[in-house]
């Protein structure tokens, strides 16, 4: 999965145990690492709660971080104590400069122009760009 360097991405971790108890005692935290080749070590940017969806599924949200790129999200159900590498997260750095109009009628329909900065870029996509970007507003309707 992917999201923006801002953070704020809800990430959904499948396919570990995770016990009621670890949930209700406050236990489950997702940990965000990178390898920094310049320094050649291992770079953690942040330890975040965690929540536990059901007994194969936990989420937690991305936090925000200065570099893009290839990110491990790890995961403990003790505290801390123990950390199993679970999936790899890309923080991509692209970004919305302006869209318009800025209102538009309630019914909808209305064609929408939005600059961007790095959206095409190929790290991010594994298609070449074409003009089939879509968006949704509010709740989709």
């Amino acid at each position: 999965s992917s999201g923006s360097v801002s953070g704020g991405t809800l990430i959904h971790i499948k396919g570990y145990q995770i016990y009621s108890r670890s949930s209700s005692l406050g236990y489950l935290f997702c940990k965000f690492t990178t390898f920094s080749e310049e320094e050649s070590m291992v770079t953690v940017v942040e330890v975040v709660p965690a929540s536990r969806v059901n007994d194969n599924e936990v989420i937690c949200i991305s936090p925000q971080v200065s570099i893009s790129g290839n990110w491990n999200v790890s995961i403990s159900v003790n505290g801390g104590n123990d950390w199993s590498e679970i999936i790899n997260f890309y923080y991509h750095s692209f970004s919305l400069l302006s869209l318009s109009p800025k209102i538009g009628l309630i019914d909808g329909g209305a064609e929408i122009k939005f600059i961007t900065k790095n959206l095409f870029s190929k790290q991010y996509f594994s298609f070449e760009p074409s003009l089939s970007v879509s968006c949704v507003f509010g709740n989709g309707r």
